[in-house]
């Protein structure tokens, strides 16, 4: 949203997640320092050693909506369901971060340990492979976990290009309302002086998220190559040394956001309600639907030919993210006027409807 007054998005899908799996060719690689979200390739004690990491562990598939084992424990912070902060409701030109020293983040110290890792270069980069940038006024709460890693609470005053879906680890919420569980791998010692890497409280940011399903929450993508946030000036720091990334080091919030919407242009058609003769006609019409309620990230699947709510239907199968990781929902396109419903099938067989557009027909003969 471009107006000054910015509400928080809500999410609110739960869903089945299935295996990760990183699209290696969307980044570039090259020889730098550790990077927080290869977690299988870890500094070592006197910094001698080469790592390379070259492939994403199997990971359990978790059924329905709720986490399974996991390598690592569940994160220590608890979502809430307090209010959000006036920041969310004003312009994010308006919004103060805290004091940020100009360090570059993945700077290697001599001597440091070398891993060849994908690295993110651009805006593009990093949208072609996070599920959604998340504008945060407000980092409320940091905990340390296990296995050297790192939680915080982020509140989100509205997410670009996508929406941060609902999910659930060990009956644990990770994502609802404007809140938002993070976690990120502590980086320093051997690699960094200081583990500068890491979200503070406090702090306002435009973080771009990938659900990670082995760490129970979410990823910053990308977050030893560039961390966008504001200084206690609003100004903006990147701690890049990307050119396409540190041109915006002093700039104002809203000339980021401005470039990062441009990733995702409005959809080039407008959804109609319109007689449906076919499945095909059906399926662009699902597509067209999400596009228009604002989700960028999904494939189609056709069902079946069924009556909804006392109308004929055809029904799809949606799934979300990429390769389907951040689950699935039903949709329902009316086969007398194209209109559209969306939402989770019951133990019954009736579709939970979660939104919809246009007039649902009470019966289509």
């Amino acid at each position: 949203m471009k107006n000054d007054k910015i509400l928080c998005a809500i999410g609110g899908i739960d869903e089945e997640l299935i295996e990760r799996a990183a699209p290696k060719e969307q980044v570039r690689r090259a020889t730098a320092t550790f990077a927080p979200w290869l977690k299988w390739a870890m500094p070592i004690a006197a910094c001698l050693v080469i790592a390379v990491a070259t492939a994403v562990p199997q990971l359990m598939k978790m059924n329905g909506n709720t986490g399974g084992a996991s390598a690592l424990t569940s994160p220590n912070l608890t979502l809430d369901s307090a209010n959000e902060s006036a920041a969310c409701y004003i312009s994010p030109d308006e919004w103060r971060g805290l004091p940020a020293d100009d360090f570059v983040l993945d700077e290697q110290a001599n001597g440091g340990v070398a891993v060849d890792r994908l690295v993110f270069q651009t805006l593009g980069d990093i949208a072609a492979y996070a599920d959604a940038w998340a504008v945060v006024p407000k980092v409320h709460e940091t905990a340390q976990d296990e296995n050297n890693m790192q939680t915080s609470i982020a509140e989100y005053a509205e997410t670009i290009g996508d929406f941060i879906i609902t999910h659930e680890w060990d009956d644990r919420t990770v994502s609802t309302g404007s809140r938002v569980l993070v976690r990120q791998k502590l980086i320093g010692g051997c690699t960094m002086d200081e583990p500068n890497n890491l979200l503070r409280a406090g702090g306002a940011y435009l973080l771009p998220l990938k659900f990670n399903q082995y760490w129970g929450a979410y990823e910053v993508v990308g977050d030893l190559d560039v961390l966008f946030e504001l200084t206690s000036e609003s100004k903006i720091v990147t701690h890049s040394r990307f050119s396409e990334f540190n041109k915006y080091d002093g700039k104002s919030f809203s000339e980021l956001l401005d470039d990062v919407r441009a990733l995702y242009p409005e959809p080039d058609t407008e959804f109609t309600e319109q007689p449906i003769h076919s499945v095909e006609e059906a399926e662009n019409q699902v597509n067209i639907s999400y596009l228009n309620s604002g989700f960028r990230k999904f494939s189609v699947e056709f069902d079946s030919l069924t009556v909804v709510r006392g109308a004929d239907a055809y029904l799809f199968k949606v799934s979300f993210g990429e390769n389907g990781i951040n689950g699935s929902e039903y949709a329902a396109i009316a086969k007398l006027n194209g209109a559209f419903l969306r939402g989770e099938m019951d133990f019954d067989g009736e579709l939970k409807v979660a939104g919809g557009l246009g007039l649902f027909p009470k019966n289509s003969q």
